[in-house]
């Protein structure tokens, strides 16, 4: 298959001692944007990350079952209690119940039983792993290359704006793909939310401190260029996806004896390059751009900071722990030792939170300038970047050593001990 050809775009130096011009062109194959905000998404900044907190919520999946087929179901039911960061589970077959253990704290946001179902059903019926991806039309990405090859080559500044108010407009809508979980759920709409985000954090049109964007990434690379060679790197066209996943070697959980606790669950970012093939499709490359491997390690080092000041990507981090706990749960057959009948929520529970996703939304694209006193050069930039969210996972049990057993036992104790009685849908755990 024949690749996309690069626009021929070469740096162009001319009279010493006047000025550099860099003009870095990003487009973005968008996920998502305000028209598709799923409902009860928020747009204040978490406080403080969950992981922080000492203070742990239990809360009875029996009791919650029951609670779920009331008319209206109650609002600490429809938002398990504000609980977001899962840490477990205890078997309790006494009970008949299964206990989750989890954190809420202020500013976090919380998971909901919509997302609980969800991913009850996505495990129980052996779906595929829940992701999201916008994939663009081939004819815009033929319309890309097609334009590319019609400038030829750009000698000004002017010329690089004018081309990059051309690609905006040809750049077209990309398709919205969603897997394993129903399109119009709130799952969906949080992984695509999430994956926008950082489509526009790449692109330098959204800000975290301490995580530069690509366009920031390759404007200091070239300013280093400069200034170490008197050369700017070289142009042209660069094509990247980034997607979230679950960090290398995780989840890993804790397994005791009716009970396990998640013991790592990192959200990652990954990053491939791509290339176009002669009918517009984007695949692998297997090679890697030095820039989108840049900030998807620092998105990825950061993320749980990065999470407390974006909502978007704490729901992200919630859904992942739900889902990793969820397949632990599936593997140790939970239901079947607690003597639980999840049938209702497997396949009678209507969900509460669904709302339309938009089948396509638009591209994004962005600029920027920087200005050195060496020699006057033209610099171009133009990576496409696309990508989305994959939950493909398998958890793994941790070793376990004589004192974590232990630990983990008392944690369970402490959970059963705790409730203060068979009905309560919810109570603080008490250390023991």
């Amino acid at each position: 298959m024949n690749s996309l050809p690069a626009p021929p775009f070469s740096p162009s130096r001319f009279d010493a001692a006047s000025i550099v011009i860099g003009i870095c062109f990003l487009i973005t194959l968008a996920c998502s944007g305000a028209e598709a905000r799923r409902p009860g998404a928020g747009n204040s900044p978490a406080s403080s990350h969950p992981s922080a907190s000492k203070d742990q919520t239990c809360l009875s999946l029996r009791v919650l079952l029951q609670e779920a087929q009331k008319t209206p179901l109650r609002p600490e039911a429809a938002d398990l209690l504000g609980i977001g960061w899962l840490d477990g589970f205890v078997i309790d077959p006494a009970t008949n119940d299964i206990i989750l253990v989890g954190r809420r704290v202020p500013g976090w946001p919380s998971l909901h039983l919509d997302d609980l179902v969800v991913n009850l059903r996505n495990v129980w019926k052996s779906e595929t792993e829940p992701y999201c991806s916008l994939d663009p039309r081939h004819e815009d990405v033929l319309k890309v290359g097609e334009l590319a090859e019609r400038t030829g080559s750009v000698n000004s500044s002017a010329q690089m704006r004018a081309f990059f108010d051309t690609l905006k407009k040809t750049w077209g809508p990309q398709t919205t793909v969603v897997g394993g979980v129903p399109q119009a759920s709130r799952h969906a709409h949080v992984m695509i939310d999430a994956d926008y985000h950082m489509k526009r954090l790449s692109q330098g049109l959204a800000t975290v401190a301490g995580i530069p964007s690509c366009i920031d990434i390759a404007l200091a690379d070239a300013k280093r260029s400069i200034e170490t060679t008197g050369r700017l790197p070289g142009s042209g066209m660069s094509m990247s996806r980034f997607w979230f996943h679950v960090a290398k070697g995780e989840p890993t959980y804790e397994e005791g004896d009716l009970c396990a606790r998640l013991e790592k669950c990192s959200v990652a970012v990954l990053t491939e390059k791509e290339r176009a093939t002669a009918d517009g499709a984007l695949v692998d490359s297997g090679g890697d751009d030095p820039h989108a491997q840049a900030f998807a390690r620092q998105l990825s080092i950061q993320y749980r900071h990065a999470a407390t000041m974006v909502p978007d990507y704490a729901d992200l981090d919630n859904l992942f722990r739900l889902s990793a706990l969820v397949r632990v749960m599936h593997e140790q057959s939970a239901d079947t030792k607690a003597g639980l009948d999840l049938s209702f929520l497997l396949d009678g529970f209507d969900y509460k939170m669904e709302s339309p996703m938009p089948p396509s939304m638009p591209g994004l694209a962005n600029s920027k300038e920087f200005k050195s006193r060496t020699s006057r050069m033209e610099y171009i930039l133009f990576p496409i970047v696309c990508g989305g969210v994959s939950m493909e996972m398998r958890v793994i049990p941790a070793p376990a050593s004589a004192t974590d057993s232990a630990s983990l036992d008392r944690w369970r104790l402490a959970a059963l001990k705790s409730r203060p009685s068979r009905d309560a849908l919810s109570w603080q755990l008490t250390k023991p």
